[in-house]
């Protein structure tokens, strides 16, 4: 993540604004991925996170109703560790 993407940006994206968050999105993780998180965010100086399927498929039905704003999207997305029902 940090070297092959966060560190390239510049491939992917043609803005010059700095990155909100970067997160991985997975059907399930190992139980090191806040360890993990939380070393890639400190070496790239990036918040970022982990979210399940369910939890973001949860997170988009939330936001039918809820409409998150940028702000609470780069809060929940920042977390710097896996994301949590409870977080959404």
């Amino acid at each position: 993540m940090v070297y092959n993407y966060l560190a390239k940006i510049g491939r992917y994206s043609e803005y010059n604004l700095p990155i909100a968050f970067f997160s991985y999105i997975a059907g399930g993780f190992i139980s090191t991925i806040d360890r993990q998180i939380a070393a890639i965010a400190k070496d790239a100086k990036v918040h970022g996170s982990a979210i399940t399927v369910a939890a973001f498929i949860k997170m988009t039905e939330t936001h039918i109703e809820k409409q998150y704003t940028h702000k609470v999207l780069r809060e929940i997305f920042g977390i710097d560790r896996q994301i949590m029902i409870n977080d959404i």
